[in-house]
């Protein structure tokens, strides 16, 4: 190879020049062999330069993902061990996975909500979470989202959370459906577009919560403190709201269709827009929330003194019967 390129060094320049032979001077044309020469050998230097740093970059990448595939490993043995400080270590070394290669980041993810479901199933009832389950939520919870799958979500279903803390997680989009979370803590959670469909949130707290879009259908929300919250466009279809507490909390254009909304407070809460058609009303506390554009048709245990206390409840839609006993125009379609 040496020889080969010793012979290009000296054969090149001479090719170059050899249409000005008969126009050049022997020095002048010996003169200009040897700038090509040089020029020829400064390409050659940055060839090999460049050949080298890449050689060496692929030599750095393979032991790189050699490390990460050793370490991945290593973090997936850990969980198996009967030894709670070890499934912990086996955790958190995940986690640092997760920060250290973007390209490994969803599948550290998937292994944790693996983890999770196959350790802690909504079918245990367990009133206590375990110490390395609530370890993998923190994990999850404060991941770096710009590295997550644009195609798949968290898949958290039909896990028992029960009094799992959630405060300041990041959960958007994920998959919670039929999971038990009972008196948990998610303030200030993020659950934007999430699947929370038939889940059980019976009295936990949610207090400045992001729920906008999410999917509550058929939830059991009964005594949940959603105060402050946003859950603009969320879907509470048929949802269990008793006795929950919305003030203070957006819930335009969210669709509470039958929700049963027994002695709920929703003071100083924004309707507008809502769908509260057939939603249960017994009890349920209206002062200073924005009714405007709500949909209130065959609303149950409705009474006019409870819209009045509201705020634009004139700007809301009633059946004619309701209509009247609020003294409003009725309108043969409304």
């Amino acid at each position: 190879m040496f020889l080969a390129l010793a012979v290009a060094v000296w054969q090149v320049p001479k090719w170059q020049t050899k249409t000005f032979t008969e126009e050049l001077e022997p020095k002048d044309r010996a003169n200009l062999e040897d700038a090509n020469r040089r020029t020829f050998i400064q390409f050659l230097g940055g060839l090999f330069f460049f050949v080298t740093a890449y050689l060496s970059w692929r030599n750095l990448q393979t032991a790189e993902d050699k490390e990460v595939n050793d370490r991945f490993s290593k973090a997936v043995e850990l969980l198996g061990d009967d030894r709670l400080e070890v499934r912990l270590g086996g955790i958190y070394l995940l986690e640092r996975i997760a920060k250290d290669s973007a390209r490994d980041h969803w599948t550290v993810m998937e292994v944790l909500t693996s983890y999770i479901r196959e350790k802690s199933p909504v079918t245990a009832r367990s009133e206590i979470l375990k110490t390395d389950i609530q370890a993998a939520l923190t994990v999850i919870g404060r991941r770096n989202v710009n590295n997550d799958s644009r195609t798949k979500r968290l898949d958290l279903r039909d896990v028992n959370l029960i009094g799992a803390d959630l405060s300041e997680a990041n959960f958007d989009s994920a998959n919670l459906s039929g999971s038990e979370l009972s008196d948990a803590t998610l303030e200030r959670v993020t659950l934007r577009g999430a699947n929370l469909n038939q889940v059980r949130l019976a009295d936990s707290n949610f207090v400045g919560s992001i729920l906008n879009e999410a999917d509550l259908n058929g939830a059991i929300l009964r005594g949940a403190n959603f105060a402050q919250a946003s859950l603009i466009g969320a879907v509470l279809l048929q949802a269990n709201l008793r006795e929950a507490s919305f003030d203070k909390a957006s819930l335009g254009k969210a669709n509470l269709i039958e929700a049963q909304l027994q002695q709920a407070s929703f003071v100083g809460a924004n309707l507008g827009a809502a769908n509260l058609i057939g939603a249960d009303f017994t009890d349920t506390s209206l002062i200073k929330a924005n009714l405007a554009r709500s949909d209130l048709r065959s609303a149950t245990n409705l009474l006019p003194e409870q819209i009045q206390m509201a705020s634009q409840w004139e700007a809301a839609v009633y059946d004619v019967e309701l209509q009247e006993q609020l003294g409003l125009n009725v309108m043969s379609d409304p």
